[in-house]
């Protein structure tokens, strides 16, 4: 039992240097502070969950397009480069319609 819950405490702690890792994409449109690894698999997680599609392809791409069109808000004009590529490599259907409502709703609103 210890030594299974080690292994918890060793992935609890690895999981949490992903807090501390910046997305570095995010750099080349600009963002001076870009979301962390974790902040960008928290909304993928719950992405999946609500869109129910596969969280390694476009709960992935959906979240990208939603943190592109925040910081799009934000100044970041070369951020559009994201939203566009990201919206073009939906797949599912649920997707597709999501992300137009996220795009047809402000960030701000």
């Amino acid at each position: 039992m210890a030594e299974d819950l080690s292994a918890v405490a060793w992935f609890l702690y690895e999981a949490g240097a992903l807090k501390q890792t910046r997305r570095t994409g995010w750099w080349m449109a600009g963002v001076r502070d870009p979301e962390s690894v974790a902040e960008h698999s928290w909304r993928t997680a719950l992405l999946a969950k609500v869109e129910g599609a596969d969280p390694a392809r476009d709960a992935d791409k959906l979240e990208c397009m939603i943190q592109g069109v925040e910081y799009k808000a934000q100044g970041y004009e070369n951020a559009q480069r994201w939203i566009d590529n990201s919206r073009g490599r939906l797949v599912t259907k649920s997707a597709n319609e999501l992300a137009d409502a996220v795009l047809a709703t402000g960030s701000l609103e």
